[in-house]
C-alpha cells in the first residue's frame, strides 16, 4: 500500500531541512569573513597610530628603566638607537618619533607587523 502524498510530503520536508542546513553554514562564513574583513580594515587604519603611540610611550621610558630591561648600559642603548637613526631614548615627542620612524624606513616603517595583525581572527 503506497501513499502518495506522504512521500511526497516526506521528500519536500528532507529538502527543506537540507536546505535550511546549507543556509546556516554558508551564513556563518559570510558572518567570519566580514568581521575578519572588519577587524582587518580597523587595524590597517589603526597600526600607524599605535606605532607612534607605541614609540611615544617607550621613548618616554627613564633611561635607567630602558637600560635596565635591555641589560646593557644607557651610552650602549643610545648608541646603538643612533647607529640605527632612530631617536635616543627620552625624546618621545610625538613630532620627534614621526621624524625617526619615517627616517628609518620611510612609509613601510608605521605598518610594521601589520601582516601578523591582520591573520588574527579573535
Amino acid at each position: 500500500l503506497r501513499f502518495p502524498a506522504y512521500t511526497r510530503t516526506q521528500k519536500t520536508q528532507m529538502t527543506a531541512e537540507q536546505t535550511h542546513q546549507r543556509e546556516q553554514t554558508r551564513e556563518f562564513f559570510v558572518d567570519a569573513i566580514a568581521g575578519w574583513v572588519a577587524g582587518a580594515s580597523s587595524t590597517v587604519c589603526v597600526q600607524p597610530v599605535d606605532t607612534i603611540l607605541t614609540r611615544v610611550q617607550s621613548a618616554s621610558i627613564p633611561s635607567s628603566f630602558a637600560a635596565a630591561a635591555a641589560n646593557t648600559t644607557t651610552t650602549s642603548t643610545s648608541s646603538s638607537l643612533s647607529s640605527r637613526g632612530g631617536s635616543a631614548v627620552g625624546t618621545g615627542t610625538t613630532r620627534n618619533v614621526l621624524q625617526s620612524v619615517f627616517r628609518d624606513g620611510g612609509y613601510k616603517a608605521f605598518f610594521r607587523g601589520l601582516p601578523a595583525a591582520t591573520m588574527v581572527i579573535p
